[in-house]
């Protein structure tokens, strides 16, 4: 409303009858007119409910009688249209703390058809000023259960018991290995069947009280107190009263705000070289008592968490639609290679590697099988041989049990981004914690070999030992810092490669460990860890319905990065250009003297890149590439092409992190 004073906010709920929509009302403290209340009203429709802080007084709702201007605007307008108040003389909702004194602050109107239906409560205290008031309608509302997945209660586990009751129960036969299935499924059993004896599970319900590390029984206790002197004031203003109630307030203050300033300096001094920005943000959040939202807002038409699943389960497996044709020279390869009988044996996995990379294991969500990590870290002696015999049966058959292979996918919002869009989520994989613990080991055995074979690209930094984000980044400021003092061009271009890893094609990548020269055992237990997998998407307890994947490497995955590396191990190195891969980010610098040579050897370069990137199926975003020019010189608008795109220039890039600022 032009030169209006309510602040508002409204939202549309669907009853089992038809669509009410709710307004809630803040003004602060001005004279609103019945112009701008009736401004409103004829918007809201034939079913609606205005409530809020109206800061308005009148008989009709104020026990003491006053009257002011926004409280004669309401009643004018009950006057003249259909609309009802639910509020009467005997519910004040604010307490003046200067004087002791009540007043009705805070309103609820709403069409006739409702505030019959309706009636309304104080709330309890909650440390305002105001009272909160509690309206409730004979209307069923549509809406969706929050709920959330149930937990293993990790600290209130007896693991003596738990511990003991797989040592006693399990007495593996002395028959040698069986069927990876059927083995995995044995030891998910035991694990299952004493845990729900010993480790008690989360209800699955969302609360939403607001809860911070800082609060202690000494906050709670004065927040009581200051409740009490309030309730106490409430039903006897007298000069007494309201003395006791602002000391008691103020005491309240101090203490709140010295036991979180307190938990905040703790945390500094406990900051050091070491701790991540992720933990220090994460610490803030929760000091602040900032909750993730359970709620998906996907849209208008998705009125249930089971639609939403499936709505992003079909945007996350967009790449699986890829035409999935194979060279004869590669299908052949791969053919000849399987049923070739001759191969070099490896060692068994030991119980000394399993050890190993248990210690390694951190506390992580569990995936669809409900076994965490600690789970795996807390298992007795003749359960980490059976998680052995497990594990070199499936190696050594080449088969993944099925159960690891399946996913569960937690939606989150991108920073920034429309939570209504679908587009705008993107997925937290949560796999198998058995399954990522036998990747931990092959990871390490192929890492070792790969490195000590010197088969990784050198341009790739990304996930690999004693290597960072740093690495590239020196090499581009280098480059750059090259040109300015030699008074050259640098070109740098910078290549966005679309779902890079969900759309990694499978048959190439075996193509590329075969050639490689890696064992066969592990080759033929990584083709049937790549087939057959497949996922849900969980929206609090809701799952979507099964997915499968036909292409692209595990989101969340131990052995996706590795196996990343693999597939970009081959890209083209040129003597004209610079290449810095970190992950699938792809930087391409090209330095000279004159700015169209420079720009021909970085086009004949990215010619060269866009075949090798059409032949292993990967697929450029030419959106998100962006081109930047390094100088000092006077600059010539150039273009480059990529995969039929001409690439724009851009005066600032973020890369890694950093902001590259062109002059």
């Amino acid at each position: 409303y032009n030169g209006g004073g309510l602040e508002l906010c409204c939202i549309s709920v669907v009853s089992n009858r038809e669509e009410i929509n709710i307004c809630n009302v803040y003004n602060p403290n001005k004279d609103i007119k019945k112009e701008e209340l009736l401004y409103y009203i004829d918007q809201l429709g034939h079913n609606y409910l205005l409530i809020g802080d109206f800061n308005a007084h009148s008989p009709m709702w104020d026990s003491r009688g006053r009257n002011n201007a926004t409280g004669r605007a309401i009643t004018d307008v009950m006057d003249i249209t259909r609309i009802g108040l639910l509020n009467d003389t005997s519910l004040p909702t604010y307490i003046d703390k200067r004087v002791g004194s009540t007043s009705t602050l805070d309103l609820c109107l709403g069409s006739f058809n409702l505030i019959l239906k309706g009636n309304i409560t104080r709330g309890p205290d909650v440390g305002s000023d105001h009272f909160p008031i509690c309206c409730c309608f004979d209307y069923e509302v549509n809406k969706s259960e929050l709920k959330n997945r149930k937990k293993w209660q990790l600290g209130k586990a007896n693991w003596v018991k738990w511990r003991t009751m797989l040592s006693n129960t399990y007495e593996r036969e002395q028959t040698g290995p069986g069927n990876a299935q059927t083995e995995s499924e044995i030891f998910y059993n035991h694990l299952i069947n004493a845990a729900e004896k010993c480790i008690p599970k989360s209800s699955g319900n969302v609360s939403f009280s607001k809860s911070v590390p800082w609060w202690d029984s000494e906050c709670s206790r004065v927040s009581a107190i200051r409740r009490k002197s309030k309730g106490k004031l409430f039903r006897s203003p007298t000069p007494e009263n309201l003395a006791e109630f602002r000391r008691n307030e103020a005491i309240a203050k101090y203490t709140i705000i010295k036991k979180k300033r307190d938990s905040f300096a703790d945390f500094v001094v406990s900051i050091d070289r070491e701790t991540t920005s992720k933990t220090v943000w994460n610490k803030i959040k929760s000091i602040n008592g900032n909750k993730v939202s359970h709620n998906i807002p996907i849209g208008n038409y998705c009125d249930t968490n089971y639609t939403k699943s499936n709505l992003l389960s079909k945007h996350f497996n967009r790449f699986s639609n890829v035409v999935n044709d194979i060279p004869a020279i590669i299908k052949n390869e791969i053919s000849s290679f399987i049923n070739e009988k001759a191969y070099v044996p490896i060692e068994p996995i030991t119980i000394h590697e399993v050890e190993q990379c248990i210690r390694s294991l951190r506390r992580t969500a569990p995936g669809q099988d409900d076994i965490p990590n600690d789970f795996l870290k807390k298992l007795p002696p003749p359960m980490l041989d059976e998680l052995l015999c497990v594990y070199n049966c499936s190696l050594f058959s080449g088969m993944v049990p099925l159960e690891w292979k399946r996913g569960l996918w937690f939606p989150i919002v991108k920073p920034g981004k429309d939570a209504s869009l679908v587009t705008s989520y993107r997925p937290i994989a949560l796999l198998s914690c058995i399954c990522k613990l036998l990747e931990k080991i092959i990871k390490r055995r192929l890492e070792y070999y790969l490195e000590l074979k010197q088969l990784l690209s050198p341009c790739q930094s990304g996930f690999r030992r004693d290597k960072s984000t740093m690495d590239s980044l020196l090499v581009i400021k280098n480059n750059i810092s090259e040109a300015f003092k030699n008074k050259e061009y640098c070109l740098s271009l910078y290549v966005d490669l679309e779902g890079a890893y969900d759309s990694v094609w499978h048959e190439g990548l075996v193509y590329k460990l075969i050639k490689l020269n890696v064992n066969k055992t592990y080759v033929i237990w990584l083709i049937d860890y790549l087939k057959g997998r497949e996922f849900s998407v969980i929206i609090g307890d809701s799952l979507s319905d099964k997915s499968k994947v036909k292409c692209g490497l595990p989101q969340g995955a131990v052995l996706s990065p590795l196996l990343f590396n693999i597939m970009l191990g081959d890209i083209p190195i040129d003597s004209t250009v610079k290449i810095i891969i970190y992950a699938d980010d792809i930087t391409i610098m090209c330095r000279g003297q004159s700015l169209e040579v420079v720009r021909k050897n970085m086009q004949k370069y990215v010619d060269r890149l866009t075949l090798w990137l059409k032949k292993w199926k990967f697929t450029v975003n030419s959106s998100k590439c962006a081109l930047q020019i390094f100088s000092k010189r006077r600059i010539h608008p150039i273009f480059i092409r990529l995969a039929n795109s001409a690439i724009s220039t851009v005066p600032v890039q973020r890369v890694l992190g950093i902001f590259m600022d062109a002059p």
